[in-house]
């Protein structure tokens, strides 16, 4: 597993949060021979991890650095998350995330797979969406995630660190709420039409990674689907 909660596998990322590690980390996120490949015939390849980019998605769930603005720049820029889990100074904000690691790194994983079934949104929109581009039924490696679609990540990343405004302090680390996959459940529909929205005013699909206003819908989106489920 990718960030497993215990055993041999446990995610070398988790560790070096852990324990305060700086170092730099290697190019590629060191996972188990049987999760490294196809699980199964009915799964093409899955994709390899890459630990700068496992990075990139920790640090779009920093909640308390992201009060004021959204984490659009670490889109922009993977290396300038990687200098902030580097960064003594900052050492520390990554350490909160330890106990909802594995939610966080895979959450777009999650929200790619229930757009790909089809149930939440009309199947069509989805799939006609320029973000969008259908693939063989694929499996990112360590996740039960199966997806047929592939979501650009410029439109995925913003729509999925959205539910960082679901994270509340447990003691010295970060723990969730309410369950981030049940909202997502909730405000599906709601997150699809921005997508839709914001898609028809950029030119290219990248520009939603630094569309601050389709940041910020999503974040209301996921803020008010937050306080339906605990009203509910």
């Amino acid at each position: 597993m990718i960030a497993a909660d215990s055993g041999p596998h446990r995610n070398a990322t988790a560790r070096a949060i852990s324990s305060g590690s700086t170092r730099r980390p290697s190019a590629a996120l060191p996972v188990s021979e049987e999760t490294s490949r196809s699980r199964g015939s009915s799964y093409g390849q899955s994709r390899p991890w890459h630990v700068v980019e496992i990075i990139q998605r920790m640090t779009c769930f920093l909640k308390d650095r992201w009060v004021d603005t959204h984490p659009a720049s670490m889109y922009r820029s993977k290396t300038k998350a990687l200098e902030l889990y580097t960064n003594d100074s900052t050492r520390e904000e990554f350490r909160r995330l330890y106990n909802v690691i594995k939610d966080v790194i895979t959450l777009p994983e999650y929200i790619q797979s229930q757009y790909s079934q089809g149930t939440l949104v009309p199947a069509k929109s989805f799939a006609g969406l320029r973000s969008v581009n259908l693939k063989q039924v694929e499996k990112r490696a360590g996740t039960d995630y199966p997806t047929k679609h592939r979501v650009d990540m410029a439109a995925l990343l913003p729509m999925a660190s959205a539910f960082r405004e679901l994270l509340v302090h447990k003691g010295s680390k970060y723990g969730w709420r309410v369950d981030p996959h049940k909202s997502f459940q909730g405000c599906a529909d709601q997150l699809h039409r921005a997508l839709v929205n914001r898609s028809q005013e950029v030119k290219i699909v990248s520009h939603l990674g630094g569309d601050m206003e389709y940041w910020g819908a999503c974040a209301q989106i996921a803020m008010r689907a937050m306080i339906d489920q605990r009203n509910g």
